[in-house]
């Protein structure tokens, strides 16, 4: 989403890029169709990677070109050798037998690949799971054998005794599997190399399957609704590939969990959802991220959009310059009750705890209702945003808009609020020598008809902002200094001079939820601090025996120039949430992309 420490979007561009051993390679290999047929229809999750291609320094895709800088494969080359001799090391030894394992598991994510989980059942034994990891080879299949048979040793050694005693798995064909020594109450693992494809199997069933997969045989792209959903995802060139069944995973999950998880999950609207499927990669000039929930209804945590998209005044709040920006349509009472609901399932009595020892001192003491006079007065628009011409570094100028669909009724409340708020507030008290006694004061300001709120630290360093707000005509307005909000109010709510202007922005104005990220302008200002934070990270490191040191980062010039704007959508409809992500960063985990707002702002306005 928006938001990425400049550290992690370091680490991100050089682990995900320059040809390294990660599950989200940049550029991706061709697809393998083998691998969707390895997984039966009926799979729970399915997870695919597509291994690593070489990057071309010419390509029209920006994200690939930043793959290809030197200096940015050279520091993923040094890290990895590094990350190497440390294992090594530390290993003392076993390093040779250490090694082999980690020039194994390098070698599989670097080629194209795929894990599932196709069965779960709870019995006396435990619970028995079926599911494989699928990796194809290529022509090099040398050393595999070597280090399953090495494994084999030292999983047998170190059981010893206690390891499962069950019948050897007969041959399927011509085509011998090895066993794992496991404990016996974990399932079956099993191991083979068939053709190009190493293929590690846990579960008594799932090596046939896999076998009749790479053999041709229909697997889960035979699913009836796989064509439909796949298609509202696909991306051009596919680095990654989730999917995950959750109307056959809930009852499972609720089956082991206990009879409350299934309210809850109701309650979520979870038992709504048919699917997640997902989809990342190259796509025109930068990285894509395509991710859909496939429901029968919108209820529960899919519901808090409402039926209201965002329009352009919405979007139009946050500056044309803004290094970030969020819009949300949200219907914010809807989320609290929501919370107060799951929080009543799960310990009973405690909203009518919330109305007695907040909202009932609330009405008390500051004389309005926090739910009538105030929250039911809210509109459906949210947004949030940073930037530099309001006086914002990074996030220092972070300003927060919410939309008011009664403006006349919520400033009567508002009014009394604040009054009875200045009333409690202590006040100032100046001694014989003209010095402020110490505390945090609630001061205001005016500026063009407005009165703009903010609270001053006198004496005690203890608050570096002066957290603000004011009634701003349609909307309550906060942000981290009064000057913020100033330069706020006199630009206004237009078009012209917002990110509106941008036309990949504007062409989303009508989707429920847009995250936009300025990369050149958010990430360049950090980077003399991140050298900083590099110097003492690579002096923690090297004394840990981690040879790698702050000389080792790549250089602005190799990652700034491809940067551009990163932005997020989310739509909802009648059948569930679309996402997509457009940028040159890749993203790490596609499903987290439509998760953490949901979750995040939900902790951040009822965080109990």
């Amino acid at each position: 989403m928006a938001f990425y420490s400049f550290f992690e979007l370091l680490i991100l561009l050089v682990l995900g890029l320059g040809g390294a051993p990660q599950v989200q390679g940049i550029p991706p290999l061709p697809e393998d169709p083998a691998l969707l047929r390895v997984a039966p229809a009926e799979t729970l999750v399915y997870y695919e990677w597509f291994g690593n291609g070489e990057p071309r320094p010419d390509s029209e895709n920006r994200t690939e070109r930043l793959a290809s800088q030197p200096d940015v494969r050279q520091f993923v080359r040094k890290f990895l050798t590094a990350a190497r001799t440390s294992i090594g090391a530390q290993a003392a030894g076993d390093a040779p037998e250490a090694l082999a394992y980690v020039d194994f598991v390098v070698r599989i994510l670097e080629r194209p690949g795929c894990v599932f989980l196709s069965g779960v059942g709870a019995s006396p034994a435990g619970i028995g799971v079926d599911g494989g990891l699928v990796v194809q080879l290529g022509e090099d299949k040398g050393g595999v054998e070597d280090v399953m048979r090495r494994l084999e040793s030292r999983l047998a050694s170190e059981l010893g005794g206690q390891k499962a005693v069950r019948e050897a798995l007969a041959p399927i064909g011509d085509v011998t599997f090895h066993e794992l020594p496991t404990p016996a109450e974990a399932p079956r693992l099993s191991w083979t190399v068939f053709e190009e494809y190493f293929v590690l199997a846990w579960g008594d069933k799932t090596p046939a399957q896999i076998l009749a997969g790479l053999r041709g045989e229909p697997g889960l792209e035979s699913r009836p609704e796989w064509s439909a959903w796949h298609a509202m995802v696909s991306v051009e060139r596919p680095s990654v590939r989730t999917f995950v069944d959750v109307a056959a995973l809930i009852p499972i999950f609720n089956q082991l969990s206990g009879a409350q998880t299934e309210g809850i999950m109701d309650l979520l609207g979870l038992s709504q959802v048919d699917a997640v499927i997902a989809e990342s990669g190259l796509e025109g000039e930068g990285f894509v991220t395509n991710a859909r929930i496939a429901a029968r209804s919108r209820a529960g945590l899919l519901d808090l959009f409402g039926d209201r998209r965002l329009g352009v005044d919405d979007i139009a709040t946050i500056p044309a310059d803004a290094t970030f920006g969020i819009a949300l349509s949200l219907d914010v009472p809807k989320l609290i009750a929501l919370a107060l609901e799951i929080a009543d399932y799960m310990d009973p009595g405690t909203s009518a705890g919330f109305e007695q020892d907040f909202l009932a001192v609330f009405r008390q003491r500051l004389g309005v209702d926090l739910m009538e006079d105030g929250l039911a007065y809210l509109g459906n628009s949210v947004t949030l945003w940073n930037a530099p011409s309001e006086g914002g570094l990074l996030f220092t100028g972070a300003t927060a808009a919410f939309s008011l669909e009664n403006p006349e009724a919520f400033k009567a409340g508002y009014d009394t609020f604040m009054s009875n708020l200045q009333e409690l507030a202590p006040a100032k008290q100046v001694n014989a020598s003209g010095r402020v006694s110490r505390n945090i004061y609630l001061e205001s300001t005016e500026f063009r008809d407005h009165t703009i709120y903010f609270l001053n630290d006198v004496g005690s360093a203890d608050l570096p902002f002066a957290f603000s707000w004011c009634l701003a005509d349609n909307h309550l307005m906060f942000s981290t200094f009064p000057q913020v909000l100033k330069s706020s109010l006199a630009r206004g709510v237009d078009v012209h001079t917002s990110i509106m202007d941008n036309t990949t922005v504007a062409r989303n104005s009508g989707a429920n939820a847009v995250s936009y990220l300025n990369g050149p302008e958010a990430l360049g200002p950090v980077y003399a601090l991140l050298q900083i934070v590099g110097q003492y990270a690579a002096s923690a490191l090297q004394s840990e025996g981690f040879d790698l040191n702050v000389g080792d980062l790549p250089m602005a010039r190799s990652i700034l120039p491809h940067l551009g704007t990163e932005l997020s959508v989310i739509t909802a409809d009648d059948k569930g949430l679309s996402y997509k992500h457009t940028g040159t960063v890749p993203m790490l985990d596609p499903l987290l992309g439509i998760a953490l707002p949901i979750l995040g702002l939900n902790w951040f306005i009822f965080p109990f």
